[in-house]
C-alpha cells in the first residue's frame, strides 16, 4: 500500500479535530502491519469502496478520550453515555472521511461515504482486504490519543477506462484553442474538472470541453 493514500486522512484528522473540538492533533509516526490493531475501546470503521479504490478506514478512541471532547462542546460538567460516545465517534468518522474524499477525489479516487460502523471489539475486515498491508498512524491531542488505520488498494482497470476518456493539458489546450497557463487556470479555480494522476500531472475529462463550445 502507498503511504501516500493516508496523508490526507492524517490531514483530515488535523482539520476537523481542531475545527470541531478545538483540539490540536499531533501525528506520530506510520507504521505499516498486516492487520489491524486493537488500539481503544470505542472503533469506528468506514468502507471505501468505489471508483478506482477499495479499502477501509478505521478510527479509534477511548472511552475518557470522547468523553472529554463532549465535556469541551457542551460544558465541563458534561457527562456523556456509551451511546452518546459512539454517536460522536461516527459523527467524527464522517467528517474525516468527508474531508479526506475531497483531496482523494484530486488524485482520481472516488467513493461514497458510508454510515460508520461502530465496534468495541477488533471489526471485521472484508474478505478481499485481508491480505492488503495496513498503515497505523497514533495521535496525541491534549485531550488523550486516538489512532487511525486505512488500507487500500486500487482498482487498475477503472484508470484505464478513465485514460481513455481524459486529455492531458497539452491536449485540451489545443481543443480548445487556449494557452496552457489559461487551462491550468481554469482547474485551479475549479472551473475545469481534472484529476492529478501519480506524476502529479492534470488529466481533464474530455467532456468539459462542452464548457467551451
Amino acid at each position: 500500500m502507498n503511504v501516500a493514500y493516508i496523508n490526507p486522512f492524517i490531514t483530515a484528522c488535523i482539520d476537523v479535530f481542531e475545527t470541531f473540538a478545538g483540539l490540536v492533533s499531533t501525528p506520530g509516526r506510520p507504521v505499516a502491519g498486516k492487520h489491524p490493531g486493537d488500539h481503544g475501546s470505542v472503533k469506528a470503521m468506514i468502507g471505501l469502496n468505489g471508483h478506482g479504490i477499495n479499502g477501509y478506514f478505521i478510527i479509534s478512541f477511548s472511552h475518557d478520550f470522547l468523553k472529554k471532547i463532549v465535556a469541551g462542546l457542551f460544558g465541563t460538567n458534561a457527562s456523556a453515555s456509551m451511546e452518546e460516545c459512539n454517536d460522536l465517534a461516527g459523527e467524527l468518522t464522517n467528517m474525516i472521511t468527508g474531508n479526506a474524499k475531497a483531496h482523494l477525489s484530486k488524485q482520481g479516487y472516488f467513493f461514497d461515504v458510508a454510515v460508520p460502523r461502530i465496534n468495541h471489539t477488533l471489526p471485521d475486515i472484508p474478505v478481499y482486504m485481508k491480505d492488503t498491508p495496513v498503515i497505523m498512524v497514533p495521535f496525541t491531542t491534549p485531550s488523550g490519543e486516538y489512532t487511525i488505520e486505512a488500507s487500500m488498494k486500487t482498482i487498475a482497470e477503472d484508470f484505464a477506462t478513465d485514460h481513455q476518456k481524459m486529455f492531458t493539458i497539452a491536449e485540451f489546450s489545443k481543443q480548445c484553442r487556449l494557452s496552457p497557463a489559461r487551462v491550468k487556470s481554469f482547474l485551479r479555480t475549479g472551473f475545469l474538472k481534472g484529476i492529478q494522476n501519480p506524476d502529479k500531472q492534470w488529466l481533464i475529462h474530455k467532456d468539459q470541453i462542452d464548457k467551451f463550445k
